[in-house]
């Protein structure tokens, strides 16, 4: 179990206020440390923050139109049911639908948010990873005695994944032009997750608990996205060439 804070008749999981504080911190690493901290980037900003928003809204209360007939009986606690994976595609969903909206009506490109997005994820998932120090499955084999830990470090391993990928983020630039950087770079976080939750009781997501193919989705998914988005953006420029 999770400490809380009292807040009169309020209990805040301390876990709660740390996701949080992590998204947050990604967030502002958006604005004032990424390539898109400038002036002109305002837009990339704003559609970023409410793609977030709406992702944590719809995560939360993902439960109620997912049961919305036992919800009308007893709201409150439909309320309190813990989202799980289905509300968190759910989620994921809206988010999409919300970018393509946006993006019909705003001038922005959608690699850029999306390399938003991304940065905002790498960030909350590095700060998280460093604030509740996870460990995983035993250590086996010969390492286990080479190594000055007993148990798979997650959060370590988590970290160096962020890490990595912020790097390549922050050398490929804004990606405005260069789609193809962020085609290669949420597949391999995908994969890359996915072996992290290989060496982990569970394949959570800061505090979404996910099933550990759920990774493997995301890559596939993000693989067949970039490869449409590729073939219309190729045929747009022939059409234009002719």
């Amino acid at each position: 179990m999770y400490d809380v804070w009292m807040l009169g008749p309020l209990m805040i999981p301390v876990i709660t206020v740390v996701v949080l504080l992590s998204v947050i911190g990604g967030l502002l690493y958006l604005r004032y440390l990424s390539p898109y901290k400038h002036k002109r980037d305002n837009q990339v900003r704003d559609l970023t923050a409410n793609t977030v928003i709406l992702t944590a809204v719809i995560y939360f209360f993902g439960s109620v139109p997912l049961n919305f007939s036992a919800f009308v009986n007893d709201p409150v606690s439909i309320l309190s049911y813990p989202s799980g994976q289905n509300e968190f595609f759910l989620a994921v969903t809206a988010a999409i639908i919300y970018l393509v909206f946006k993006h019909s009506r705003q001038k922005v490109k959608v690699t850029d948010t999306l390399a938003g997005v991304f940065y905002v994820v790498l960030v909350a998932d590095l700060l998280f990873a460093f604030a509740v120090t996870e460990t995983g499955k035993p250590l086996e084999g010969g390492l286990s005695g080479l190594l000055p830990f007993t148990e798979h470090p997650v959060s370590l391993y988590t970290m160096g994944l962020s890490l990595i990928l912020l790097i390549w983020l922050h050398y490929a630039g804004r990606l405005s032009d260069e789609p193809v950087k962020l085609m290669a770079m949420v597949p391999l976080w995908a994969a890359g997750k996915w072996v992290i939750s290989l060496t982990n009781q569970s394949a959570a997501f800061l505090t979404i608990y996910l099933e550990e193919h759920t990774y493997l989705v995301i890559a596939a998914g993000a693989v067949v996205a970039s490869s449409i988005y590729y073939i219309l953006r190729k045929k747009q420029v022939i059409l234009w060439k002719n």
